[in-house]
């Protein structure tokens, strides 16, 4: 129960630096090419945009969750909008981007459990919400992009037992990010494009507010608490090479990226009927994870209609986390041992993704992701803290090899009416085993405009 409640802090706190409008363009050709809305916020692409005044798009979709170039990407499972603009003031260029749910809700499932006597239901609902504000400076040839954002998520999950209400719990994660980038060419036909990215979560990962224990039927309900409070901060530093060269586009990105999480107080407490208390205080959780990531992306054009990108990419991750065990237990209450778990991923992936100018108006994409191995070794380590629970110290460690696999498939087209309005439809397929999964596939439309 304690690595899940462990869990649900930190998937609230991965929130991705690339969480920002997304086209159909940028979905389905596994973000190998992209358009002027994928940038508006972007602290490197912001200066590559073409308009004269004002640049406004959104896209609406179902998109579910997933990795983009080995890393986290928005993480919604129902109806997702992004919106996004970027416009001119004087020399300054300022973009601002949304990306997150309609409504109250990305993602709401209900379940009923019918027998012969009783009728249960229970609901989930997760908010996740994204904005970002960029600020553009020319500086002569140093375009240098400064970026704030904040993300706000949670859940919050309810069940019932006959009409009665027998569970309220709630999650709470806002994380304020700020990021610097620049992107400068020389006259050799080198170009590089630095960046910095700092974030700080503040998760209240769990907490119920009222429970019924034993019968579903009592009329005193007590008070339930779990406050697991954590604090997160991350960066990540990047640096992009664009390299000189004639008959193709060829660039090459690295990036390290760094993140801490801890609970300075991790406690459970219930009070009971009686009015007795129960009190559980762990030895508080923490995280260190470190994330290399390194690939190189080729482009090449092929009779003014086709242009072909393909990508070799492999990212290691190093993720130690510590789920504390009992430090001091009262009431009736059951004392559990501190886990120690050190996780290491060698994700290495291959891409491939392609455009086609059927016409000035119409053109074709599609691009796929594949995974020809994944390595990964974990270590488990349980132990006592000051309450003995009975249970030896144990260690143990595992190697596995995932077998080769298609991680991403996607479809999308563009259609250009007139110069100063554009439509994109993509599908995107997350491991799609067989066809039949097109059927399932993530759809998204969007639409941008400029003059």
């Amino acid at each position: 129960m304690k690595k899940i409640l462990f869990t649900i802090i930190f998937i609230c706190s991965m929130v991705s630096v690339i969480a920002q409008p997304a086209t159909p363009l940028k979905d389905s050709t596994v973000g190998l090419f992209s358009s002027d809305l994928d940038n508006v916020v972007s602290v490197t692409g912001w200066s590559g945009i073409d308009f004269s005044n004002v640049l406004v798009g959104a896209s609406y979709g179902y998109v579910s969750e997933g990795l983009f170039n080995g890393l986290p990407g928005t993480s919604f499972n129902a109806n997702v909008v992004n919106t996004g603009g970027i416009f001119e003031t004087g020399p300054v260029r300022v973009g601002v981007a949304y990306t997150g749910s309609l409504g109250s809700a990305s993602y709401f499932t209900t379940t009923t459990d019918e027998t012969a006597n009783t009728r249960s239901k229970t609901s989930k609902k997760i908010n996740d919400h994204t904005a970002y504000v960029l600020v553009g400076l020319p500086l002569g040839d140093l375009n240098l992009g400064l970026r704030a954002g904040v993300n706000v998520s949670g859940t919050r999950e309810d069940a019932e037992e006959e009409s009665k209400q027998t569970k309220d719990e709630r999650t709470m994660s806002i994380r304020p990010s700020i990021m610097a980038g620049t992107s400068l060419a020389f006259s050799n036909g080198w170009a590089i494009t630095p960046t910095v990215n700092f974030g700080f979560t503040i998760a209240d990962a769990w907490r119920t507010y009222a429970t019924v224990a034993g019968s579903f039927y009592s009329t005193d309900l007590p008070e339930e608490i779990r406050s697991h409070k954590a604090y997160i901060p991350s960066g990540e530093l990047g640096i992009g090479v664009t390299f000189p060269t004639e008959k193709f586009a060829w660039s090459g990105q690295l990036t390290y990226g760094f993140e801490y999480g801890f609970m300075p107080e991790k406690l459970y407490q219930k009070v009971n009927p009686d009015q007795t208390a129960d009190e559980h205080i762990y030895r508080t959780d923490e995280r260190i994870k470190n994330t290399i990531t390194l690939h190189t992306t080729g482009r090449k054009v092929f009779m003014d209609k086709l242009t072909l990108a393909a990508r070799a990419y492999i990212q290691t991750s190093i993720d130690k986390w510590i789920s504390g065990g009992t430090q001091r237990v009262a009431g009736n209450q059951e004392p559990s041992q501190t886990m120690e778990q050190t996780d290491i991923v060698v994700l290495p992936r291959l891409y491939l993704a392609g455009t086609y100018q059927l016409n000035e108006k119409l053109s074709m994409n599609a691009g796929l992701s594949f995974d020809p191995a994944t390595y990964l070794y974990s270590q488990t380590e349980n132990y006592d803290e000051d309450v003995a629970t009975g249970k030896p110290k144990t260690t143990s460690s595992s190697h596995a090899f995932n077998a080769p696999s298609l991680s991403n498939l996607g479809f999308g087209m563009t259609f250009t009416p007139i110069q100063e309005f554009s439509v994109q439809l993509g599908v995107t397929l997350q491991a799609p085993k067989s066809w039949i999964d097109v059927l399932n596939g993530n759809i998204r439309l969007s639409a941008t405009w400029k003059k």
